[in-house]
């Protein structure tokens, strides 16, 4: 699809869902990019849902310049 959502699931409330445009083709990292994001929005003081909510947008950003995922390719053989 267009759209790519994230569910932040709660006991007793209905799910709070984050959503943004899902960026063509592959890149590696934005699940583990969007965690510390979020965990670095808590640490900060932000409640749950706005650590989401930005963390999510950072993720989005970061995630439209192609050449940064380029970047995080795993290295094959350590030199040395």
């Amino acid at each position: 699809g267009t759209e790519a959502a994230d569910l932040l699931f709660r006991p007793l409330v209905e799910p709070l869902r984050f959503t943004s445009v899902r960026l063509q083709g592959s890149r590696r990292g934005t699940g583990c990019m969007l965690a510390s994001g979020i965990a670095a929005g808590l640490a900060t003081g932000k409640t749950l849902e706005t650590a989401i909510a930005a963390a999510k947008k950072l993720s989005l950003r970061i995630g439209a310049q192609r050449e940064f995922f380029t970047r995080l390719t795993p290295i094959k053989e350590v030199p040395g």
